[in-house]
């Protein structure tokens, strides 16, 4: 058997992940989100900008289901810091940290909508009297605010989301080595368990 419980991995939990993945994002694209779209729309009366924001929203979770459970379907070796894909652009050529920084752009931008929708919200919620009240102008400071910080993560991803120099070594390890059969684009982090390099 392989360290780590490694051999359930490479026997079971990768092709139930892809299984799951690939019967998941059709039905989450083209049923749960434009339904709950729908939904937002015709059938609710909340106002104006916290509708249009949580359509964007969704808009952006169809992207995210499509790109993670269909373009991307990133698996980790977890404790190893090694990550494969099986989607289909992971034989395109195109390497496993653009890939990655993808992912995080599109995780951010899942997360943006909601920042809108919590401040306006918990504004609405409280009493004029109450000194968590803001105006306006200091509503969009603080949303732009969170918005940056969350919006340097894909900075991060990009920049240190990086190969080890010995990839090619830890490749061979016989941990690692089994999941060629199911991907060539592979991201190493680091060299050890616990290791991560840079990021």
């Amino acid at each position: 058997s392989l360290a780590f419980g490694l051999d359930w991995d490479r026997d079971y939990f990768v092709n139930f992940a892809r299984i799951y993945r690939e019967t998941f994002w059709p039905i989450s694209v083209f049923l749960v989100h434009p339904f709950t779209i729908y939904i937002l729309i015709w059938k609710t009366s909340m106002n104006l900008d916290c509708k249009i924001t949580c359509v964007i929203q969704h808009i952006t979770l169809i992207a995210f289901d499509f790109y993670n459970s269909f373009l991307y379907q990133i698996y980790p070796l977890a404790p190893i810091p090694v990550f494969f894909c099986t989607g289909c652009l992971c034989d395109g050529g195109i390497d496993g940290s653009t890939l990655l920084t993808g992912l995080s752009f599109l995780t951010i931008m899942v997360c943006l909508p909601y920042i809108f929708i919590i401040v306006r919200t918990h504004q609405r919620m409280l009493l004029p009297c109450s000194p968590f009240k803001v105006n306006t102008s200091v509503q969009v400071i603080i949303i732009i605010f969170l918005a940056s910080t969350l919006i340097s993560n894909i900075f991060g991803f990009r920049l240190w989301a990086v190969d080890t120099p010995n990839k090619v070594e830890i490749l061979e390890k016989p941990e690692v080595r089994w999941a060629k059969k199911y991907s060539s684009n592979f991201l190493v982090l680091g060299s050890k368990e616990g290791d991560i390099g840079n990021f």
